[in-house]
Formats: structure tokens, sequence, C-alpha cells
């Protein structure tokens, strides 16, 4: 006979174990019946969640791409997604009003303030900056206050000075000089830096305005230093009259800073306003062999009525010392063509004698 233990026998009067059995399996089995399937409604819904999470995903990307080709009209009348709010930052002709709601909005998306939403903004530029990007940027820094302010002048003041691309250092330098009043703080920080050469070139990114008129202050002294120009600017008057040859010595300028001069040069025509003040100091640069060209480029580019008749002859002299210095195969090509067109523009300004005399200079160095 079987023990009392055997579940298939059981002694008489005493329970039998086995014919309580199907209950307690079945217990079992209903719980590991719902665990199972908790466990697999769970997976369910976890696999849903990282379906819809990829597809929000994708979905992101494809709002990035048609924010981009949609038009600034389309856009502002989108719903303000970070992808529509970025794009709208972008964009030319685009009022202050929209451009404000379209940061606050990115602000909250992002959950960054204003200030730090900006200086991501800047630091995700490259090289190649749109202005349109820079001055709205800009436009925007000079709009805050406070703490937002103070944080944000913290931010440019490192981006500008410290190693970055070249686009978000001249973007940084762009929002920096919007900003302050005191302009040439900035120009000492990057000069302290060794980049004031970015600094300058930075310059027409700035929004056109009364900031263009009041930027030629600090662009001027890099522009006109060395002593050379000072010792000379008092040849350049309406005594210096043409006469086929310039009246002043050929001069060396100051090494250390030329090629900063050259920048200078190129840049401050592109600056809006004063343009009678540039046309005279770019004039006093002419005795300057080296720097001859540049300032040449640089004069071509001013109004017609930004040179005064009283700089005329001396201009139209170094004109021509400058074209027949050309090799004869560069004479009617290239920057050498372009000075023969200005000096005829310029003998208009001339006596008639003096006129005469140009002309036919001109038309010689031209049939050579």
């Amino acid at each position: 006979m079987p023990g009392k233990t055997d579940l298939f026998f059981a002694t008489p009067g005493e329970p039998n174990c086995f014919a309580e059995a199907p209950i307690v399996m079945r217990t079992r089995f209903s719980a590991d019946f719902a665990i199972g399937t908790f466990a697999v409604t769970l997976t369910a819904v976890l696999f849903s969640l990282a379906l819809l999470s990829r597809h929000a995903d994708r979905q992101e990307s494809v709002q990035v791409v048609d924010a981009s080709e949609q038009s600034t009209e389309q856009l502002l009348a989108s719903a303000r997604t970070e992808p529509v709010c970025r794009e709208i930052l972008k964009r030319q002709a685009v009022n202050r009003e929209s451009l404000v709601a379209a940061l606050i909005r990115l602000a909250r998306l992002t959950g960054e303030t204003k200030s730090r939403q900006l200086s991501l903004l800047i630091s995700e530029l490259d090289n190649d900056l749109v202005v349109a990007q820079v001055s709205n940027l800009s436009s925007l820094a000079s709009l805050t206050s406070g703490d937002d302010r103070l944080q944000l002048l913290k931010s440019v003041r490192h981006l500008s000075t410290s190693p970055q691309s070249t686009g978000i250092r001249q973007a940084a330098m762009v929002t920096w000089l919007t900003m302050v009043e005191d302009r040439d703080t900035v120009f000492q920080a990057a000069a302290g830096k060794g980049l004031l050469g970015d600094l300058l070139t930075s310059l027409p990114l700035v929004s056109p305005g009364s900031l263009h008129h009041q930027l030629y202050d600090q662009v001027k002294p890099i522009l006109l230093r060395g002593k050379f120009v000072q010792e000379h600017r008092e040849q350049i008057s309406h005594d210096s009259g043409f006469d086929g040859k310039p009246k002043t010595e050929a001069l060396d300028p100051d090494q250390a800073g030329v090629e900063l001069q050259k920048v200078a040069i190129s840049v401050c025509t592109r600056l809006i306003g004063r343009e009678a003040e540039k046309a005279r100091d770019l004039i006093a640069l002419l005795p300057c062999r080296e720097l001859r060209p540049a300032v040449i480029e640089s004069l071509i580019q001013l109004p017609a009525n930004a040179i005064s008749k009283q700089h005329s002859g001396f201009l139209a002299a170094e004109l021509v010392a400058f074209i027949a210095e050309q090799p004869l195969e560069l004479q009617t090509s290239g920057a050498a063509q372009r000075a023969l067109d200005f000096g005829w523009r310029i003998s208009e300004m001339l006596t008639d004698e003096k006129k005469d005399r140009l002309q036919k200079r001109l038309a010689e160095l031209s049939s050579r």
C-alpha cells in the first residue's frame, strides 16, 4: 500500500489531497494566465509607443524639410512648431513682431530661456552665413533686458573671442556690437585676441542703419594707421592738379598693419553713410603703392558725388601712375581696366585744360 503522501491513494478517514489539487492548479493557472496576458499587453503598449516615437521623429524630420521649402508667407501662416520657428528666424523681410513671437515660442518648446536659445542659434551657424539670419539674431538680442541680456552678453563675448568657426565668431561679434553702446570695447577685445581682421570683415553683416554710420569711427583709425598718412594728407589739395605724375613720393606703409589696412579699405565702403569722408580718407592712402590697388577698387565702389573736385586732380595723377605701372598685357584688363574707366569718370570733374591732358594720357595707356 502506498504511504500517506501518495496522491493517488489516501488512508480512509483522512483528507484526499488529490481531490483538492485541481482547485490549486486552476488557481495557479488563472494567475499565470493573468500575468502572461499583462506581459503581452505591456509589451504591445511599449512597442506601440516606440513606433509612435519613431513616427514622431520622422514627422519632425519631414517638418524641417517642409519648413525650409515653404515661402515666408506660408511659414508665418503655419503652426509654430520648432522647425517652423527656426526657419522664420532665418528669413528676410520678417517684421520684428513675428521674430519676437517665433523666439518666444521656440524657447517654450525647447524649455530654454530666450537668451539661451539665441546663444544656441548663434553657435549652430556655419561659415556660410545667411545675412538675414545674423541680422535677425542681432536685432532680437538688442531687445533683451535684465538677466536675459546679461547672460547673452556673457555668451557672445565668449563666442566672439574663443576658438570657433569663423561664421560663429563673426555672428557673435555682430550681436555683441548691437548690444553695447561702447563699441570700442568690442574692438579692443578682438585686437587683444588677434581677431581684429575677423571683426572688420563681420561689419557688413550688421543691419544697415545708424550703426553703420557710427561704426566708421572704429574703422577709420585702422584705415589711417601709419605716420605716412598724417604727414602727407596736407599735400592732397586743390594745388595737386593733374600734370601727368603723382605729387607725392611712393611711400611704404606701416608694415605691421598693412594687411589689416587692406581689410579696412575693403570693408569701409560697404558700410552705409559718410561717403565723402571715406573718399577723402581713402585718397590719402594712394601714395602708398602697396595699398593703392585696394584703395582704387574701394573708391570705384563709392558714388560719383562722394569725391570732391578739390581732390580730383590728385586722384587722376595717382590713377595714371597705377595704370602705367601695370605690365603691358594687363593694362587693358582687370584692375587696370577698371582704373581706366574710373579715370574717364574723374576727368569730367577737372578743368577743361586738365581734362584734355588726362583723357589724352588715358587714351595712350589704353592703346599700348
